[in-house]
């Protein structure tokens, strides 16, 4: 293959030094180099990898003669089959010489490219990203352990007004059970109006210990959810939560009188994973579902998959989860035929946009909420 000649150079035209894209003819790639300026001006190093990145990119879509305002989802894939695999000409005098890019590199350098096509140049121009999403039903995929978003909506449809919300909550923002049980309820005491900000940001503590209630507070991480559906978490707590005298943090509290094994729960008592387990098995019965595929923990699942489905990077749905290793999401992305392009804020949006569909068809839920 013959590329057209794309270098990187670091100059300092008064504004300190900076990297800057130039061509073959020695004009500076204006575009690229606005993008790298106005996204990374505060780290040389990052500026000098993302160049570097960009530089590759361009000299791939120049020589097939491609305009970068036009990508699609096609090239973009065949270009990441070439980052991958090309060994005839990627890089520098160093590249060259390995003949090969760590896999690790790769990686960086279609994320970077990645993120100057979605975050900058389709807000600026648009592009023909619209192929249609492909999915392998959950059911019909032994490798996935997601639980499709139609069927989800069936069992949320069947459900009590309060049981309704805690798996809207599970499947929408990918918490865990023992998360959901830490989370503070005084956190959704100021949501703000979803036509102010549409996304809200509260806390989780990951479960360590036996007792789900009693973890590190150290070990909290920021969580990202629709503020809609931060609305209904706050007009549940301010409207239909239970409180007695034994006093709590939990969201969601025990509506009626019941028998466990630790005694009889009471109203305003927290909620045990097994009420919640039994719950919703019951639940899936009702909504002509496998019980068998349905679980508290399945939301978490198909929250990862259906971020993923929506073209999120594993980096994005790993921090989102709180997972330490990107490789743990290989766990939901196995078995899935991705599309590439949207961010993981795109993702969240589409998933509770289906969700709160199911809204007109439940006349108590409706109720229930209603300001």
């Amino acid at each position: 293959m013959m590329y057209s000649k794309f270098e990187v150079v670091k100059l300092d035209i008064g504004q300190g030094e900076r990297w800057f894209l130039f061509n073959d003819n020695d004009q500076p790639v204006t575009i690229a180099n606005r993008y790298i300026h106005e996204n990374y001006k505060d780290s040389l190093n990052t500026q000098e990898r993302v160049a570097y990145s960009l530089r590759l990119l361009f000299e791939y879509l120049d020589y097939l003669y491609i305009n970068v305002r036009f990508m699609t989802y096609e090239i973009f894939m065949e270009y990441r089959q070439w980052l991958a695999s090309d060994k005839m000409y990627r890089g520098d005098d160093v590249e060259k010489k390995k003949n090969n890019l760590k896999k690790s590199t790769i990686a960086l350098r279609e994320r970077d490219a990645r993120q100057f096509l979605m975050n900058f140049i389709k807000p600026l121009y648009g592009l023909s990203f619209d192929i249609p999403r492909m999915r392998i039903p959950a059911q019909d995929d032994p490798k996935s352990k997601a639980v499709e978003i139609d069927d989800w909506a069936q069992l949320m449809n069947v459900a009590s007004g309060r049981n309704k919300l805690i798996y809207q909550f599970l499947y929408e923002s990918g918490v865990r059970i023992g998360e959901l049980f830490n989370i503070d309820y005084k956190e959704f005491y100021d949501v703000p109006r979803a036509g102010d900000e549409e996304f809200f940001c509260f806390h989780v503590y990951v479960s360590y210990n036996k007792d789900q209630r009693k973890q590190p507070k150290s070990e909290g991480r920021p969580v990202w959810i629709r503020t809609l559906l931060a609305e209904k978490v706050s007009r549940y707590i301010r409207t239909m939560r239970y409180e007695n005298s034994n006093k709590h943090h939990e969201i969601f509290t025990a509506e009626r009188p019941a028998k466990n094994k630790n005694g009889t729960t009471v109203p305003g008592d927290p909620l045990s994973y097994m009420a919640i387990y039994k719950a919703m098995k019951k639940d899936a019965k009702l909504a002509g579902l496998n019980p068998k595929i349905i679980s508290p923990h399945k939301g978490r699942h198909s929250f990862a998959t259906n971020l993923l489905l929506e073209g999120a990077s594993e980096t994005e749905v790993k921090t989102q989860m709180g997972h330490k290793s990107v490789a743990t999401i290989s766990i939901y992305s196995r078995g899935l035929t991705l599309k590439v392009g949207m961010a993981a804020v795109d993702g969240a949006r589409n998933i509770g946009v289906r969700l709160d569909e199911i809204d007109s068809t439940s006349k108590y839920f409706m109720m229930t909420f209603a300001t």
